[in-house]
């Protein structure tokens, strides 16, 4: 593939997988840049084989965000977030439930999502290979590459993603 091609494919992406793909890569360069370090002060290469596995791991990862995006396999899941449920102690959300047409989806959030609310717009982008389980009648989807929030602020719609 040309530079150019690849330019536009990578701004073609919507801004919250291009968040999260900047983010592995600069996760991939922060690595390799102390993989360097590691092995210019250290005399084995224990103490730069972390690093280095970690490198290889967001480059990876980024590269399959980026494949599935290219080949068409991303897809984007928009409904209205129908309840949240938090943690006992640290109030922390454990799944966020979105309805769409006729079936309701649980994701479990792996980081923390932007003050959303019961009532915002939510947009999950997934890949078509990811596994969808069903449990009490709720589609459970565990693992996305982002979430995307829009919620009415003062009778405006504005966006936060993440």
């Amino acid at each position: 593939m040309k530079l150019s091609s690849l330019r536009e494919q990578f701004f073609s992406l919507p801004e919250p997988l291009r968040r999260v793909l900047v983010f592995r890569l600069l996760a991939a360069l922060i690595n390799a840049i102390l993989f360097i370090v590691c092995m210019i002060i250290s005399t084995g290469i224990r103490l730069a084989i972390p690093p280095l596995i970690s490198m290889v791991y967001s480059l990876f990862a980024g590269s399959v965000l980026f494949s599935d995006w290219a080949s068409g396999n991303c897809i984007c899941l928009r409904g209205t977030c129908s309840a949240i449920e938090k943690t006992l102690f640290r109030r922390r959300m454990a799944a966020i439930y979105v309805s769409l047409e006729n079936r309701i989806i649980m994701l479990r959030p792996s980081f923390p999502v932007p003050s959303v609310q019961v009532g915002d717009t939510v947009a999950i982008y997934l890949s078509r290979h990811f596994p969808v389980y069903e449990r009490d009648g709720v589609q459970v989807i565990p693992r996305y590459y982002a979430i995307s929030v829009m919620q009415c602020l003062n009778g405006k719609l504005g966006i936060l993603s993440k």
